[in-house]
């Protein structure tokens, strides 16, 4: 919960900084001249920090959001029936867990 609170509030400090970066580009390349280009470099520079931050934070929510949880039983009990029509001859005796096996 802690790591997932940090996230949020590094998104939010990223959002927060988007439209004063912007703003400082735009002004630095207004102004001109030396002074102009060099606050219109920094303020590039930090936002692409600040987007390198924000793609970085939009990569972890969604591995953590997508889980997969693959109940296995049902998975085996089906392959042993296909088994068992595909080669009758064949004796096959399934012996699980009582607990459902979970891949996830």
């Amino acid at each position: 919960r802690i790591v997932e609170r940090s996230r949020t509030q590094v998104g939010n400090l990223a959002h927060s900084l988007m439209t004063p970066l912007a703003v400082l580009i735009n002004e630095g390349r207004a102004l001109g001249g030396a002074k102009g280009q060099l606050i219109a470099e920094q303020a590039a520079s930090m936002q692409k920090q600040v987007d390198h931050y924000l793609q970085r934070a939009r990569v972890a929510a969604q591995r953590d959001s997508v889980v997969y949880r693959t109940p296995v039983t049902p998975l085996v009990q089906r392959m042993v029936r296909v088994l068992q029509k595909l080669k009758p001859e064949i004796k096959l005796t399934l012996s699980l867990p009582a607990a459902e096996i979970i891949f996830g």
